[in-house]
């Protein structure tokens, strides 16, 4: 409980940043969480080898007497925001584009129901559900698949295996939001997204680092997508890839970046132009896994100025919340309040005094590797 707290308030990061600008002897307070790191590390080589040797976790997408649905997962190895619901949003609408019946699936992390409880949300197609109800039984990222997937069904439970058994020949496409670690379930492709900024974060394991898993359990993914891309960062990654060879032997790398597309209003009802944003004073705020980088991304969109502040990850907003950040508005002079659409939907329940929007982004792939991405995508077909 301790580490999830320092981690999902940031202090976890933050802590490891100023440790490890010290001097080597510094290592010596470290070696506990080091050791730690270490045996983690093991375990979780040991639980893969034991998956793909004893129950075998992948199918064959080029298989055509298999049965529907064909499963897709989304996942990361380093804790954080690389994106992973942006890219699932992404795929969906591919797939619906295509003709294809649509179904995701996710965790529903911080729903405000018991968490662990294996019972199934559904938020079905078309569905005039409350985004509030949504959120309070499904969690926020499913009120955002929602939102943005009216054409696909959106599945919470913390069973992902006990959802696909009921979904069998329901649909053409199930996505996994968030499963690569989630080896019980059988999938057809991995997708594995790192953040370009940090790909591989310290290189080691809980508790020491932020990987979820070793980097070597990065064989297990079919095409690795780095998020966030920029042209000046690609060339430390690709020596670090050429350094894996021997791990991530003809792995397909996929480059992409998140392009802002409008502002909308808390509602997604009005949408406004982001020459808007030109020579304003801007007041951002979000509870999201990469604020960093939200951050940065308004800074290069013309503002004159910018006022931020960032909550834990899947923060839950109250109205005193909202109005602390209304003052500060005031206080600042600034001219537009501005966040994501993560945080949008838990705001969509609460009175809104000031302007408030949400920055509108879409996934796109970075020229180079849109024919590599588009083979991919058509292998499904």
């Amino acid at each position: 409980m301790l580490n999830r707290f320092l981690y999902k308030t940031g202090l976890y990061s933050r802590l490891l940043r100023w440790l490890n600008r010290k001097s080597r002897s510094i290592d010596l307070l470290l070696f506990p969480l080091t050791f730690l790191s270490e045996i983690y590390s093991l375990l979780m080589i040991f639980r893969r080898a034991y998956y793909r040797r004893y129950r075998s976790f992948k199918g064959v997408v080029i298989d055509s007497k298999r049965k529907k649905p064909l499963v897709i997962s989304v996942g990361n190895i380093v804790a954080g925001g690389t994106g992973k619901t942006p890219f699932t949003i992404f795929l969906a609408q591919y797939f619906n584009r295509q003709g294809y019946s649509i179904a995701v699936v996710q965790r529903g992390y911080k729903k405000k129901t018991n968490e662990n409880d294996n019972s199934i949300f559904c938020v079905e197609a078309g569905s005039d559900l409350s985004l509030g109800k949504i959120v309070l039984e499904g969690g926020d990222e499913v009120a955002m698949l929602a939102k943005m997937l009216p054409f696909a069904n959106i599945y919470s439970c913390s069973n992902r295996k006990k959802v696909l058994a009921n979904l069998e020949n329901r649909f053409d496409v199930v996505i996994l939001d968030d499963a690569f670690q989630h080896l019980k379930v059988r999938r057809d492709f991995d997708f594995v997204l790192l953040n370009s900024k940090k790909p591989f974060s310290s290189e080691r394991c809980f508790p020491r680092g932020l990987l979820r898993e070793p980097i070597s359990c990065l064989k297990d993914a079919d095409c690795m997508i780095f998020t966030h891309f920029m042209e000046s960062e690609w060339r430390i990654i690709k020596n670090k890839l050429d350094n894996l060879k021997y791990v991530l032997p003809g792995k397909k790398i996929i480059r992409t970046k998140h392009t802002p597309v409008c502002l909308r209003t808390i509602d997604g009802s009005i949408e406004i132009s982001l020459d808007t944003l030109k020579d304003n004073k801007v007041l951002a705020f979000c509870g999201i896994g990469n604020p960093e980088g939200f951050f940065a991304g308004i800074k290069e969109l013309g503002i004159r100025d910018l006022v931020s502040y960032s909550f834990p990850d899947h923060f839950d907003y109250g109205q005193t919340d909202l109005q602390c950040l209304e003052n500060e508005m005031e206080k600042q002079n600034c001219d537009i309040m501005l966040t994501t659409l993560k945080d949008a939907i838990k705001l969509s329940d609460l009175i809104i005094q000031n302007k408030v929007y949400f920055l509108d982004m879409k996934i796109d792939v970075i020229s180079d590797d849109t024919e590599k991405m588009q083979e991919i995508l058509r292998g499904f077909n």
